[in-house]
């Protein structure tokens, strides 16, 4: 166990590097972007990338996910799994390319079909290979790879938003959607060509297999899940109230999730550490889940009152037409308590086993989510999707934690017996 401890302080120290460098430059990109396209620009290309989230876990059917689990235990299955996962990225990519495309000029129409087909290509064909070569460097423990990866990824981005910053005179997202393609493609390349040649080349083995299907499956639906009731709100927003309050409400989530990033860190060091310990039944899963909440918990806590506090200094930053937006993240700063606690439980059940079960709760949170988003949103704009999400995030975390202690339950009654 020490050694364990002592890999996971490792990983997260490599981790931590990349993310509190993401966060920094991924806070420069957005108050850049924010304050170049204004709320009602921002607001479409938020509305539009929420939508294209909810997709992108079903390009490449969970394979990524399946890649780090086999991987993890069994290294020789490395080629193999990298190829079967480029295949299967490249393929349901360019179906959901031309769905989504449809589907979002019509949902958010204030945006032209060429604008939301060229998004779509960069979230569901470029950055799903450049997260793939994420999760190839996560199953070998390579995280320091990973962590230069994240980096270099972040930089091209920024590196856009600044030539498109200087390089226009109108600063429209049409404009803006060409850029940022731009860089997402050129990440993409160089990332397959890194893990490649540093980990191992793709063998391009079977992709259809009634098991890797089935597994696959309840991967992609449970992150699809997952990402629809965390950002669909977005384009409901979009769709149902103003563009003006898509953007500041985006904003405001924008915020929230850059302030969980040393959590994101831990949990993508510890992600192949869950699988592993869950070899030996929910308990041993548990137990190591437990020692993740020691930091998360108080993590969290100390976030979320910062969030409530510091909220009014946003207008400073991103503008005077994001001034509401210090209302929007106050409301929403109990979220990253939520999501710490609730989230290495969730790897708790995946990593013993039971990613069905969080699938399923996933599943119902997106249908209570968008259920109460569509009542409310039209009655009460941004307040309504920020009750929704409350809601949606406190009942995910009491299913996750009633899942977990029941199995933990029936684990030691079976072993007693």
């Amino acid at each position: 166990m020490t050694l364990i401890k002592s890999r996971i302080a490792r990983a997260t120290g490599w981790m931590l590097i990349a993310q509190l460098g993401t966060l920094l430059i991924n806070s420069a990109y957005f108050v850049v972007l924010a304050r170049l396209l204004g709320p009602e620009q921002f607001g479409a290309l938020e509305g539009t990338l929420a939508l294209l989230h909810v997709a992108a876990p079903f390009v490449g059917w969970g394979y990524g996910s399946l890649l780090v689990m086999h991987v993890a235990r069994n290294r020789s299955d490395f080629e193999q799994w990298w190829g079967t996962t480029c295949i299967a990225v490249l393929v349901s990519g360019a179906v959901l390319v031309g769905v989504t495309a449809t589907i979002g000029s019509l949902v958010i129409p204030a945006l032209s079909v060429q604008v939301v087909l060229i998004l779509a290509l960069s979230e569901l064909i470029f950055i799903k290979i450049t997260e793939a070569a994420s999760q190839a460097l996560q199953a070998v423990d390579r995280l320091q790879g990973m962590a230069v990866m994240r980096l270099a990824t972040g930089l091209a981005r920024l590196g856009a938003v600044g030539v498109f910053s200087v390089a226009t005179i109108t600063h429209g997202i049409t404009t803006w959607a060409h850029y940022y393609a731009m860089a997402n493609a050129a990440s993409a390349l160089l990332c397959f060509v890194f893990v490649s040649l540093w980990v191992g080349r793709p063998h391009l083995g079977s992709v259809v297999k009634g098991t890797w299907l089935r597994e696959g499956f309840f991967f992609s639906v449970g992150t699809a899940a997952g990402n629809a009731y965390g950002q669909l709100d977005r384009t409901m927003l979009a769709s149902m109230a103003t563009l003006e309050a898509t953007g500041l409400y985006g904003a405001a989530y924008r915020v929230v999730s850059l302030v969980y990033t040393p959590v994101g860190a831990l949990l993508s060091a510890a992600y192949t550490k869950f699988f592993r310990q869950g070899r030996g039944g929910i308990r041993e899963a548990w137990a190591f889940g437990r020692s993740i909440l020691g930091f998360t918990i108080p993590y969290g806590v100390f976030v979320s009152v910062g969030l409530y506090t510091c909220a009014g200094l946003l207008p400073m930053v991103l503008g005077t037409e994001y001034g509401a937006t210090s209302e929007v993240v106050r409301a929403l700063a109990v979220v990253p308590l939520l999501q710490a606690v609730h989230f290495p439980l969730a790897d708790t059940l995946t990593g013993s086993g039971y990613q069905g079960i969080r699938s399923g709760i996933q599943v119902g949170a997106m249908i209570l989510n968008l259920t109460l988003n569509a009542v409310w949103i039209p009655r009460s704009s941004w307040r309504g999707a920020v009750g929704a999400t409350i809601i949606s995030e406190s009942l995910v975390l009491l299913a996750m934690t009633i899942a977990v202690r029941t199995l933990s339950s029936r684990y030691r009654e079976r072993r007693s017996v």
